[in-house]
């Protein structure tokens, strides 16, 4: 898969040139400002950032401690450009959160070198990140995956003042599945299950999450309530669907999930960790109910 790589300068001729020496290897991208920099970095997530110092309505001072700053964009390694004193710029740039600092006018072998070495250190970096992120049992993003994630949308939704939901399902009386059936089989089961719910969720901003146990998480940004609810109970009635034997289930003879579901407008003053408590309240109510439903509620409301 080709890195993606985001030109931020000003200077026409500067992108052109930069264009034409990353192209045919990277996708490359360009802005002409800080802010259009600023944006392109939170909506492609480029793997690196060439960044020039000396930018009209901002200077790359100032978009690299933004860039740094942003949960979305914090870990996209910047390479800034300028002239002047190699020592003295760089020094102020790695100050700010940059990468590398690569003097223009640039040569061309220094500037693949530089590049290549940052993309290099980024591609490791995935890997190892990917392998800390993912579930080891079924294959989908972790808890702390999803806490990462969830802090980035909500921060993201208080800027945009969208709302964002979340959908939090446990198959019901699976410690009396394991028992009856063994860990073997419930290992299987949740993978079974995992399959099923990440065929379901395909909007490429939402991420499903192994929470803990057979608890699976769901967030959705820019989702309301009903919108919620319905993706909650496609996922509710996929996993009853399967019919797999629950002879131990108090709300059937195969395996069910309850759920949870709350959504909200973030705002500053406000923390996700309110987002979770709400969540695991509504699908404790939905347990205490009945089970193999759905419960929904506004944060915030009664």
């Amino acid at each position: 898969m080709r890195q993606k790589i985001l030109i931020v300068d000003d200077t026409p001729a500067d992108i052109e040139a930069l264009n034409e020496l990353f192209q045919d290897e990277h996708e490359t991208y360009a802005a002409l400002s800080g802010q259009e920099g600023l944006e392109l970095a939170a909506s492609l997530d480029p793997d690196l950032i060439l960044l020039d110092l000396a930018l009209t309505d901002m200077d790359g001072y100032e978009v690299c401690a933004k860039l740094s700053a942003d949960l979305r964009t914090k870990d996209i390694p910047v390479l800034l450009m300028a002239g002047g004193s190699e020592a003295e710029e760089g020094r102020r740039g790695l100050d700010c959160g940059a990468a590398d600092y690569l003097p223009k006018p640039f040569r061309a072998a220094i500037a693949k070198m530089r590049v290549g070495n940052l993309l290099e250190l980024k591609r490791c970096r995935d890997e190892l990140s990917q392998r800390d992120s993912r579930d080891s049992l079924t294959g989908l993003p972790n808890r702390l995956r999803f806490e990462r994630y969830l802090e980035s949308e909500w921060q993201r939704s208080v800027r945009s003042g969208k709302p964002l939901s979340l959908v939090l399902l446990d198959l019901d009386a699976f410690n009396a599945y394991n028992g009856l059936y063994g860990d073997t089989a419930g290992d299987e089961c949740l993978r079974v299950v995992a399959q099923t719910l990440a065929a379901e969720v395909s909007r490429p901003g939402d991420l499903l999450a192994r929470y803990g146990g057979g608890a699976f998480a769901c967030l959705l940004p820019e989702t309301e309530l009903e919108g919620a609810w319905l993706v909650a109970e496609k996922l509710r009635q996929a996993i009853g669907d399967l019919m797999l034997p629950h002879n131990a289930s108090p709300a059937a003879g195969h395996v069910t999930a309850s759920g949870g579901v709350v959504a909200c407008r973030p705002t500053a003053k406000a923390d996700p960790a309110g987002l979770v408590d709400a969540v695991k309240e509504a699908l404790a109510e939905a347990k205490e109910k009945g089970r193999n439903q759905v419960f929904t509620r506004l944060l915030g409301s009664e």
